[in-house]
């Protein structure tokens, strides 16, 4: 089984944090493999002066249950430059997605992108020169700061929302007999497409609002999500429902 962690928005700071740092110790004494869909940390650049204290207690759990399981990070809008800076902390890593089998893993950011200038944005604060100015720029946390509110779902107007008709017109893109399956985050809110020949797209909901995680047998694309203590099979006071 897969665990798919997704939109955790975690930092030092919110009382979140305790409650993902238990989720850890929990799916550490589990066999499954971990697989984060982006967005775990509520803003992360992978250098020295950027990186928030939990950045390291993250990084030191997914390089000691790597040795035990598979361990995929995959960036969300976010996050910058951990796939290539961190690499050596987990697995496998990825900035825009990742392959097992005949599923699709990603964050799902730039499925509903269709403005030239945020894609510029996006990858030019993802690329070598992004790294550089991140960096070396005296005002590179004022840029990370912005880049991220320029990039959240807020900003954009799709928090909490799901674009239906945009994102099954990309999947139609995508599936293919090779690629059956997709698995995402961003859109906080959970939700399945199956299409008549099986092929399916499912939307992973944010961890931030109730500690919801999906559940996936990858050999038949069987997910199931719900609160990180109802799956896992621990005992706790869950979070109540999210005001939307």
């Amino acid at each position: 089984m897969i665990i798919l962690i997704a939109d955790a928005h975690v930092h030092s700071h919110t009382p979140r944090a305790d409650n993902f740092r238990a989720m850890l110790q929990a799916i550490a004494t589990t066999d499954h493999d971990v697989l984060f869909l982006g967005d775990i940390l509520d803003l992360w650049v992978a250098m020295p002066r950027y990186e928030d204290p939990y950045c390291a207690e993250f990084l030191a759990w997914c390089r000691r249950e790597k040795e035990r399981r598979r361990v995929v990070f995959i960036e969300g809008n976010h996050e910058f430059h951990v796939a290539k800076l961190h690499r050596q902390a987990f697995s496998d890593s990825a900035v825009l997605d990742f392959r097992l089998g005949h599923s699709l893993f990603l964050h799902g950011d730039l499925i509903q992108c269709n403005l030239v200038g945020h894609r510029v944005l996006h990858g030019i604060a993802k690329s070598r020169v992004g790294e550089l100015i991140f960096r070396y720029a005296p005002c590179g946390p004022a840029i990370a700061h912005w880049a991220k509110n320029r990039f959240s779902s807020k900003a954009r107007g799709i928090a909490s929302f799901i674009p239906e008709k945009t994102i099954l017109d990309w999947t139609s893109t995508v599936l293919n007999d090779d690629c059956r399956h997709i698995f995402m985050g961003h859109f906080h809110l959970g939700s399945a497409w199956t299409l008549p020949d099986g092929r399916s797209c499912n939307i992973v909901p944010a961890w931030k609002f109730r500690g919801d995680i999906g559940l996936l047998d990858n050999e038949n694309a069987s997910l199931q999500t719900g609160n990180w203590r109802d799956l896992l099979g621990v005992p706790g006071e869950k979070p109540p429902a999210p005001q939307r």
